[in-house]
């Protein structure tokens, strides 16, 4: 009996006891709850914003605005300043260009206020040159001369540089616009015929405005013996005028009337600012020169050069003298203290710090509108 009831007592002791344990095991396997996938998000998007040490960059905002919100004078942008450019030529006492000056060395005045140079350009830029040969009756004796001396201009060019030819007489022919293929160019001097009256005042006229819009470096080469006889469209005003507005440097060679040469190289005349100066002596008769003012008041005003033709054997020298002169064209360019807007003619006076370098030679003035610069 007392057997019995030990076995008894110990069964339920094991019985107990393997309870417990499948319990605790039970408990350190079981697995978590998952977790809300809506608690995820969040908690991920908050991580990513406060758990950084280091903030993002702050972006720009873009604000479409409300043309409501601005005045007048804010939605309207005015530029009441236009760069003037004056082509301008430095040469030295013995009548050599004088390169590598710098914008402290110029002094310009407008209408006698002292201006700020803000632009000085030398670099050798292609330029353009609008070549007016006059082939009327009294130039014939010479044309031949004129033609070949102007061919060789044109081989003095660089590659570049542009030409147009106009010739006139009686009538006035663009023979052909810019360009820089040469044999068309000569062509158009080689076939040009002399006859009939002069239209000087009209040509001059039409090379200005065709110039006028041309940008860069320009000059007008005109061959004449000077003397205006049928001019229906352009006065002599007109035409200083329009070489004027152009732009464009201006030189001009002088031939004798038909009557004959003289024999006598050619002589360098300019306006008194440009070294060398006192032009050329003329006289009547065979191969004189006409008297005309009219060329005078053209390189004076223009701050040309005017050159006087003495002799088939001189022309290339005058060619060869412009060539090398068109590569040494400084630009002096600077905004002006009375707005271009006020219009208006203007004086200019350009003149070089140290004396010591020489003259100056330059156009003497514009017409202030809103196309100069």
């Amino acid at each position: 009996m007392k057997r019995y009831i030990a076995f008894l007592l110990i069964c339920l002791l094991l019985s107990i006891g393997l309870t417990d344990i499948g319990s605790a095991q039970s408990g350190r396997i079981r697995p978590k709850p998952a977790p809300n996938s809506n608690n995820s998000s969040t908690n991920s998007e908050n991580n990513s914003s406060e758990g950084s040490n280091t903030p993002k960059e702050a972006q720009p905002k873009v604000v479409k605005a409300d043309p409501s919100d601005f005045s007048e004078d804010d939605a309207t942008l005015k530029i009441d300043a236009t760069l003037v450019t004056i082509p301008t030529i430095v040469s030295d006492r013995n009548g050599r260009y004088v390169p590598f000056l710098k914008p402290d060395d110029f002094k310009v005045f407008e209408d006698g206020i002292l201006q700020e140079v803000s632009l000085l350009s030398s670099e050798k830029v292609p330029f353009k040159v609008a070549l007016v040969m006059d082939t009327s009756g009294s130039i014939s004796d010479s044309l031949e001369g004129i033609q070949q001396s102007a061919i060789n201009f044109v081989r003095e060019l660089r590659e570049n540089d542009e030409v147009m030819v106009i010739d006139f007489n009686s009538r006035v022919e663009l023979r052909n616009d810019f360009t820089s293929d040469r044999e068309k160019i000569r062509y158009s001097i080689k076939t040009t015929r002399a006859g009939g009256g002069t239209r000087l005042y009209d040509a001059l006229y039409l090379a200005g405005t065709k110039l006028k819009g041309q940008e860069g470096r320009k000059a007008i080469i005109l061959l004449t013996d000077g003397e205006d006889t049928e001019s229906r469209d352009a006065s002599e005003r007109d035409a200083i005028d329009a070489v004027l507005e152009s732009g464009a440097l201006n030189y001009v060679i002088q031939f004798p009337a038909s009557d004959g040469y003289m024999g006598t190289r050619p002589t360098f005349g300019g306006p008194p600012t440009f070294p060398g100066g006192g032009g050329g002596s003329r006289r009547s008769g065979p191969g004189r020169y006409p008297d005309t003012t009219f060329l005078l008041d053209l390189v004076r005003e223009t701050g040309g050069d005017k050159y006087y033709a003495g002799g088939r054997n001189g022309l290339p020298d005058i060619w060869h003298r412009i060539a090398e002169e068109l590569r040494y064209v400084y630009v002096v360019g600077y905004y002006p203290s009375n707005p271009i807007e006020n219009g208006g003619y203007r004086k200019v006076n350009i003149q070089l710090k140290d004396q010591n370098h020489g003259a100056v030679r330059y156009k003497k003035g514009y017409k202030a509108n809103k196309t100069n610069g």
